[in-house]
């Protein structure tokens, strides 16, 4: 649907295409409670190349702490060259993360499946970080490793392009 608005409001825009692809490690960041979402992580936990940061199952007391502890702790290592990509589980936890490492805008290249958004951005040191950003619940089990599964093979996407 945002693509189609795109090209209704903005008829200059052309398609062109953009490879998106993961060669280096990726950060997971499990910010949610959401039973599925720990579902998702055991299928990638072994996975080469797989960072994997989670928060309790359990509700904790004081959910903000264990947010800004999954935050800090993923900027830190989103600092380290080997990470160009991080998926986070739950907008609040995207959110913190980027808010940690400075970043106030991205832009949106796919969907990996409907409503499982892929952008790229810039850090501080120039780098380009893929990231992408699903709700807690959202997806079956097996719904990240497609995802990492199709980002390592290299996919190709339209991205739009505003002239």
């Amino acid at each position: 649907m945002a693509l189609a608005l795109a090209k209704r409001l903005a008829p200059l825009a052309v398609a062109s295409d953009v490879t998106a692809a993961v060669s280096g490690d990726i950060l997971v960041a499990i910010g949610s409670a959401n039973p599925r979402s720990h579902r998702q992580a055991g299928c990638i936990a072994m996975e080469p190349g797989i960072a994997l940061l989670q928060a309790p199952i359990e509700r904790m007391n004081d959910p903000g702490s264990v947010l800004r502890d999954i935050a800090q702790n993923a900027a830190r290592r989103l600092a380290d060259e080997r990470f160009d990509m991080v998926i986070a589980t739950g907008g609040d936890t995207m959110e913190a993360i980027l808010d940690g490492l400075d970043i106030y805008e991205f832009e949106i290249l796919q969907e990996l499946e409907p409503g499982f958004p892929l952008g790229r951005t810039s850090l501080g040191d120039g780098r380009e970080l893929l990231i992408a950003m699903k709700a807690g619940g959202f997806g079956d089990d097996d719904t990240l490793r497609r995802a990492i599964t199709r980002l390592r093979l290299g996919t190709s996407v339209s991205e739009l392009v505003v002239s």
